[in-house]
């Protein structure tokens, strides 16, 4: 079993870890964390076919688990690849999917992080479905939410590197 914990540095000394979730099946696994210049931050983590996320408040406490809304369900296995949050703490998150063989998908969503209201936006494919793995996810998003992902693929010996961006008012452009 993976359990998640989480620990702060402040004062030059590190807190008590606090568990984030219990052990159970299936398993967690690919956490990410991210903050925004306010000291509030962003957890999420894969749990086989879905993913899971908890606010962090800079008072030192989490929300309660969610589960990510608008993530495609299937039965295929989530490996989340980047997590990045703007100053405004707005995040981008970007996920694999896997039938363990020959299906493989990349996946993007965004956390709109009101104080009152948080969402997620649907997920939405930017990557070619193909007989392809996913490798070195890099994402990035500014402050008026533009985001840009470049990402590497590996289709037998052959090594590839794409490259899309998305733009706030007319979102992802194909992959190239």
């Amino acid at each position: 079993n993976i359990v998640a914990w989480f620990r702060s540095y402040q004062n030059d000394q590190w807190s008590e870890a606090q568990l984030l979730e219990k052990p159970f099946w299936p398993h967690s696994s690919s956490p990410r964390l991210v903050f925004d210049q306010n000291g509030d931050g962003l957890v999420t983590w894969a749990k086989h076919n879905s993913i899971v996320y908890r606010k962090y408040f800079r008072g030192g406490w989490f929300s309660l688990p969610h589960a990510v809304e608008g993530v495609p369900q299937s039965n295929m296995s989530l490996l989340i690849r980047s997590l990045v949050m703007n100053k405004q703490g707005q995040a981008l998150l970007l996920f694999s999917q896997t039938n363990g063989r020959n299906k493989h998908n990349l996946w993007s969503t965004q956390f709109f992080n009101n104080r009152d209201q948080c969402f997620w936006s649907p997920a939405y494919e930017i990557g070619p479905e193909d007989d392809i793995q996913y490798h070195s996810v890099s994402a990035n998003i500014d402050e008026n939410e533009n985001a840009f992902v470049a990402w590497t693929t590996i289709d037998g010996n052959d090594s590839t590197l794409w490259t899309t961006q998305k733009a706030a008012l007319t979102g992802w452009d194909n992959a190239t």
